[in-house]
C-alpha cells in the first residue's frame, strides 16, 4: 500500500483509514483533520438514509398495485396515441414489483417487463408515475440519450422536477 485511504462505512459511519506501515502519526492526523467536513457530510447522509427502513414486499405490493391501476392506463394510452407505430406499446409491458437495492425501476426488452422498486410505496405517487413513465420511455429508446428524453417529454411532459426530487431520495440501507 502506497497511499492513505479514508473510508466511511455504513450503517454507523465508522471511519477506517488505511495507510502504509511506518506512516507518521502526524500525517494520519493531518489526513483526518483535512477530511473532517467530508466525514461529517457522509455520516449525516448515512444517518438520514438509516431513518427509513425497507418496506416489506408483502406490504408494498398492494399499495403499489393499487396506485399502478390508477396511473398505468393513462400513461399507456398516451404512449399508444403518441407513438402509434411502436409495437412495444400494443401489448402493455408486464409490471413487476420487487425489492431492489440500487434502482427505482428497470425495463427488460427481452421479457417486455417493467420492474418497480417496492420502496416507491413509501413515497408520493408522483414518483411512481415518473418511474413508470421513465421505464415506458425505454420501450421507445434504450439508453438515456436525446431519443429517450424526447419520448419521456411526450409521455410525461413535467418529468424533470420530479426526477430531480427523486435523485435526492435515498434508498434505505439494508
Amino acid at each position: 500500500m502506497r497511499n492513505l485511504n479514508l473510508r466511511i462505512l455504513p450503517p454507523d459511519g465508522r471511519v477506517v483509514l488505511s495507510c502504509p506501515p511506518g506512516t507518521p502519526e502526524a500525517q494520519v492526523a493531518e489526513m483526518i483533520e483535512g477530511h473532517l467536513a467530508l466525514i461529517k457530510r457522509a455520516r449525516d447522509r448515512l444517518q438520514e438514509a438509516g431513518r427509513r427502513e425497507f418496506i416489506p414486499l408483502d406490504q408494498a405490493r398492494p399499495v403499489l398495485a393499487e396506485l399502478l391501476e390508477s396511473i398505468a392506463p393513462a400513461l399507456l394510452t398516451r404512449c399508444r396515441e403518441t407513438f402509434p407505430k411502436q409495437k412495444g406499446y400494443r401489448q402493455a409491458p408486464r409490471l413487476r414489483i420487487k425489492q431492489m437495492s440500487s434502482l427505482w425501476g428497470s425495463y427488460s426488452r427481452t421479457s417486455h417487463a417493467i420492474s418497480l422498486n417496492s420502496e416507491l410505496a413509501g413515497l408520493a405517487p408522483r414518483y411512481s408515475e415518473y418511474v413508470l413513465a421513465h421505464e415506458l420511455a425505454h420501450v421507445m429508446a434504450s439508453g438515456h440519450g436525446a431519443p429517450f428524453h424526447a419520448a419521456l417529454d411526450k409521455i410525461l411532459p413535467l418529468w424533470r422536477p420530479v426526477e430531480n426530487d427523486l435523485r435526492h431520495k435515498r434508498l434505505p440501507l439494508r
